[in-house]
């Protein structure tokens, strides 16, 4: 009977011929243990498939594109062939005001109803599509406009909990779902809709929402209502990806995260949040900005374990387009500010006690690397300097075959000890003191190093 709107207008034109009910059918499979699946109401005319059929208590040749028989006290036509229609001439039409309004409580509230039945006869293992028998923008008649409209706003007031994830039934209040268009990307899709799942599944029903559902909502003027429990692919990366991407398992995390570096729309993003792994395992995240290019001049001041170079290989974080999209993004790569130079100068002390070969490597690097800063003339503030002044970084000489006295050159020194005394030393001096090997060291550094 409805809300209450169709005996309204009933009273108000003292119409007692008008009747206010309405009903509603679908159709019921029969499947195995006795049991029946509700299915859209579908057969093939001439080829094509008509949805459900109008009935005034008996059936009548008007199909209106839903995936159900509704059944009313329709006002049609003499000949039955139609509901009665407004002509171009025709002041006002009782009729045609008369079924919209049945269409829109009556018809509407019986069909609502329908679908909260049939909730109890689907199977529960996800296979049932909860949208399987809602009317849809693509297949509804003109004459059934009514109907639909007045079904999805009383969808959108969160009266029926006819939303299903395949395990619980919701109302709208506590469904989300991912614009269609980008649910169905080919590439995103199905890694976006998993973590989506995983980040707001908790208390929520995570749905998919076909795209002609979605058209439907915007269709009724309901765009508004339906969107605030969609996410678009900008307000996934925005609101839920970056923000949790912490909590997010690495082969999910690196699909979306290898596809947003290949996009031009998410560079702040990237830059803003941690989410490159780097070397040597992959486990931790950061920012580009933290990051050393391992194609770069400054890559030979750093190893693996440092876990500055991006992990992973050409497919991925260490493809060349990729390399240079992270470099436009902060990654290091051809030069360093002192500060970090001082910082590669501290580590090779730790480095060599764990392996002296590594250890000298780094030192040729990083004074190859300083007396081209030298050069370029990148001014040195007295903090670095300071600090490279007693970083333990030079290598000092061996001591010679059968040498009898005691050598203390076994270790590499601080720049300090280098230069606290002359150039040219005695074998005496050379046991007692700390020698450098000069040769390693180029004319601008020496230049530098003297003038600290």
């Amino acid at each position: 009977m409805g809300n209450g709107q169709g005996m309204q207008f009933v009273k108000d034109n003292n119409d007692t011929s008008l009747v206010p009910s309405a009903g509603v059918a679908v159709q019921l499979v029969p499947k195995e243990s006795d049991t029946f699946l509700p299915s859209p109401v579908v057969k093939n005319v001439n080829g094509q498939d008509i949805n459900g059929t109008v009935f005034c208590y008996l059936p009548l040749p008007i199909h209106s594109g839903l995936p159900v028989h509704i059944n009313g006290a329709f006002a049609v036509a003499s000949n039955r062939r139609r509901l009665q229609e407004k002509l171009e001439d025709d002041k006002s039409c009782y009729g045609v005001k008369w079924n919209e309004v049945l269409m829109q409580d009556s018809v509407c509230s019986a069909y609502l109803s329908l679908l909260e039945d049939v909730k109890s006869l689907v199977p529960d293992e996800g296979s049932y599509k909860f949208h399987l028998l809602w009317p849809t923008i693509s297949n509804v008649k003109q004459n059934c406009l009514p109907l639909m409209k007045s079904f999805y706003e009383e969808i959108v007031n969160g009266e029926y909990s006819l939303f299903s994830n395949g395990v619980q039934w919701v109302d709208i209040n506590n469904v989300f779902f991912l614009d269609p268009e980008f649910r169905m990307e080919s590439q995103i899709g199905d890694a976006s809709f998993e973590v989506f799942q995983m980040l707001y599944g908790r208390g929520n029903a995570i749905i998919d929402l076909p795209l002609d559902v979605l058209q439907s909502f915007e269709k009724c003027g309901l765009k508004k209502e339906i969107n605030a429990r969609s996410y678009s692919k900008s307000k996934f990366f925005h609101e839920c990806f970056f923000k949790n991407i912490s909590r997010i398992p690495a082969h999910l995390r690196d699909v979306l995260t290898l596809y947003a570096l290949d996009s031009r729309d998410f560079n702040l993003l990237i830059k803003q949040y941690a989410c490159i792994p780097t070397s040597p395992s992959g486990q931790t995240l950061k920012c580009p900005s933290q990051l050393v290019s391992p194609r770069g001049e400054a890559a030979s001041l750093f190893s693996p374990s440092d876990g500055r170079f991006p992990s992973g290989n050409e497919d991925s974080y260490l493809n060349f387009q990729r390399l240079a999209k992270l470099e436009q993004l902060g990654m290091v790569s051809g030069d360093l500010p002192w500060s970090e130079v001082a910082e590669r100068a501290e580590s090779i002390h730790e480095l060599n006690a764990a392996d002296s070969n590594a250890a000298l490597k780094r030192v040729k690097a990083l004074l190859t690397f300083m007396e081209k800063k030298i050069k370029r003339r990148h001014p040195l503030s007295p903090a670095n300097c300071l600090r490279l002044m007693k970083a333990k970084f030079l290598p000092v000489l061996k001591k010679p075959t059968n040498f009898p006295l005691p050598w203390r050159g076994d270790a590499l020194q601080a720049v300090r000890r280098y230069f606290s005394h002359p150039k040219k030393c005695s074998w005496r001096r050379k046991s007692t003191e700390y020698v450098a090997l000069n040769h390693w060291l180029g004319c601008s550094f020496r230049a530098m190093l003297k003038s600290v």
